[in-house]
């Protein structure tokens, strides 16, 4: 599953490289799901570290500018009956002045895209306030709305100074985002909260970019494809979903595909990147067949796919961001810096993948006493999938 290719007969002024990128929820023989991959990529050497721009960061030191970026959070929130399943996006909009003083504002938007209950929640708020400094950000406030919908009944509760008003807990929306690095256009780190002790999930990666470059990647996600399995419990299940993915047993993975070119100013710098992305995820989904599982079973099989998909969807949101920082990455650079600084954001990428896998990879069927399943659940791989190290990564 590796295939590399570089574009030919491209007009002199543009340059470029395909690459596709597999990464899989897999079972080993005699173990546990774990997860692995299959990745391509370009040449063994590392490339060569490029500047951006001819600034000099300072450590602790914000570059003055306007940044602004997009966290999109997935959350498992207890119920008592079932697990709502929360897809959230957390915008933050943040100016530093030539003091280096923080001032901005972040929004929240928060949506089910699955649950167990017969429970819609919806979350809507704007105008939160951003202080903080180079180490960290505090998200503070913000109004709005946070509606439950249970048997078509809503209820709306209002938001305010980032709160929820009648609840006894889990009132505060606000978050923090810890600063890991800081570069000429860029602020990366983790972001937590947001959705306080509700999001079960650890920290969520976020990079702020500052505006200036408004290139766009090329996204198409619109080409999944499900994998129909009939099983009676979920053990047969995931035997069953298992193929072969570069000598691993997977049972579900998502596949990058990823484009660039560019174009050249009359001085030979990259004036634009045309940079592609797309990515096609495959999970196992049940289908009816004899004997049906029993109402047990059937529960640990939805969870076993809801578990493999959301994984994966975190992948695909890494790639998502590793295209957003590539996009911009080889701007105002002369050919060969410009193809470096691309493949370096593809390999930060793909060892964000590895990051990710090594400690949500694995998948395994919790049994009681006497062998009888009765749960699934992720944790860590033993070993890093070194995506990076694969032939032709570049990295």
């Amino acid at each position: 599953m590796v295939v590399v290719a570089v574009p030919k007969g491209q007009r002199p002024a543009r340059a470029g490289a395909t690459t596709l990128l597999a990464v899989a929820l897999a079972v080993g023989p005699g173990t546990p799901a774990r997860l692995a991959a299959a990745a391509a990529a370009a040449s063994e050497s590392t490339p060569v570290t490029i500047p951006l721009t001819t600034c000099n960061p300072k450590p602790g030191v914000l570059n003055p500018g306007d940044y602004n970026g997009t966290v999109a959070i997935d959350s498992l929130i207890p119920n008592g009956e079932g697990e709502l399943h929360i897809n959230s996006h957390v915008h933050l909009d943040l100016s530093v002045d030539d003091a280096g003083a923080i001032s901005g504002s972040w929004s929240l938007r928060s949506a089910n895209y699955r649950t167990d209950v017969d429970l819609q929640v919806d979350i809507l708020m704007e105008g939160g306030k951003i202080t903080g400094d180079a180490h960290r950000l505090l998200l503070s406030g913000g109004h709005g709305t946070y509606t439950t919908t249970q048997d078509g009944d809503p209820v709306r509760k209002v938001i305010d100074n980032g709160r929820v008003s009648g609840t006894l807990f889990g009132t505060d929306l606000g978050g923090a985002v810890q600063i890991g690095s800081i570069g000429c256009d860029e602020i990366s780190g983790s972001h937590t909260g947001a959705q306080g002790p509700f999001t079960d999930s650890g920290p969520t990666p976020v990079t702020l970019k500052k505006a200036g470059c408004s290139q766009k990647p090329r996204i198409d996600d619109s080409h999944d494809t499900p994998m129909d399995v009939s099983a009676s419990t979920v053990d047969e299940f995931l035997t069953k979903a298992q193929y072969s993915a570069a000598g691993t047993v997977a049972v579900g993975h998502m596949a990058p595909k990823i484009g660039f070119e560019f174009d050249f100013d009359d001085k030979g710098k990259v004036s634009k990147v045309d940079y592609s992305l797309e990515t096609r995820i495959s999970v196992p989904r049940w289908v009816p067949g004899h004997p049906p599982p029993t109402p047990d079973q059937k529960a640990l099989i939805d969870k076993a796919i809801a578990l493999i998909t959301v994984h994966e969807n975190k992948h695909r949101d890494i790639a998502h961001r590793a295209a957003e920082k590539a996009v911009c990455a080889a701007v105002g650079l002369t050919a060969d810096p410009a193809k470096a600084a691309v493949l370096k954001a593809d390999c930060d990428g793909f060892r964000e993948q590895e990051v990710l896998d090594l400690g949500q990879g694995a998948i395994t069927v919790v049994r009681d006493k006497d062998g009888n399943a009765v749960d699934v659940k992720v944790g860590p791989l033993k070993v890093r999938p070194n995506y990076s190290k694969f032939p032709h990564s570049g990295c």
